[in-house]
């Protein structure tokens, strides 16, 4: 158990500690909701509510255009959504509000509005990830030492993948057993309720994520150092 008073003092330590720790754990718990969204929007579209073919272009289209478009002002919208925690978190809870009311027409599935509606929620949940992706990278940036920053994520990444990858198994399973016990739809609804409790943990542990102090730079010193002094432009 040595391996958990380790977790746990790390826990206690410093800001950047308890930051990378959390930032871990969270990886490993949003690999569900990551699952979902990289391998089963298409079969809830396609299976679940009864979209055309052409609809998963649309599904990749949209987010790709809107990242192109919004990435020369996503500074400025995470400045103006209260900076970067608060954007992610703001995000975040989007997507989970989005996947949650995804049950709405996986349930009536045979509603003429089923297909539209759940197309449109899937390209709303993948269209909020282009502000959500640079606000966390962002945070965790500030936050994480530059000495070791490179070699941390990729230990994260590798802890993402391991989940995902238990998460996607659980997925096939689920879907694979329930299709004959209690239908394609019930399984789709079970799996979607899975990787929404997990981006509904995720939320719970960036809420717990500190925020880095702000560090003073060279060029904010050099911009001070420039700017005039009062008396200056008053009496100017």
């Amino acid at each position: 158990m040595q391996w958990l008073a380790t977790w746990r003092r790390r826990l206690r330590g410093t800001p950047a500690q308890r930051g990378m720790t959390i930032a871990v754990i969270e990886g490993a718990l949003v690999g569900g909701f990551i699952a979902y969204i990289e391998a089963w929007m298409v079969p809830v579209l396609l299976k679940g509510t009864g979209n055309p073919g052409h609809a998963i272009g649309w599904l990749n289209l949209v987010p790709l255009f809107a990242l192109l478009a919004l990435s020369p002002f996503a500074p400025r919208i995470i400045a103006l959504l209260g900076g970067n925690k608060r954007t992610a978190i703001t995000c975040a809870s989007v997507q989970v509000v989005g996947m949650a009311l995804l049950a709405v027409p996986l349930w009536f599935h045979d509603a003429v509005w089923s297909p539209r509606t759940a197309l449109v929620l899937a390209i709303i949940i993948n269209l909020v990830g282009a502000i959500a992706g640079p606000a966390y990278f962002g945070w965790m940036g500030d936050l994480i030492p530059r000495s070791i920053r490179g070699r941390y994520w990729s230990n994260r990444m590798r802890v993402l993948i391991g989940f995902k990858l238990a998460f996607a198994a659980l997925f096939a399973w689920l879907f694979a057993v329930g299709e004959n016990l209690v239908g394609v739809h019930a399984s789709l609804l079970a799996i979607l309720g899975i990787a929404v409790l997990s981006r509904a943990a995720s939320i719970w542990l960036l809420a717990k994520q500190p925020v880095a102090a702000p560090r003073r730079t060279s060029r904010s010193r050099e911009l001070e150092a420039a700017a005039p002094a009062p008396g200056f432009v008053q009496s100017m």
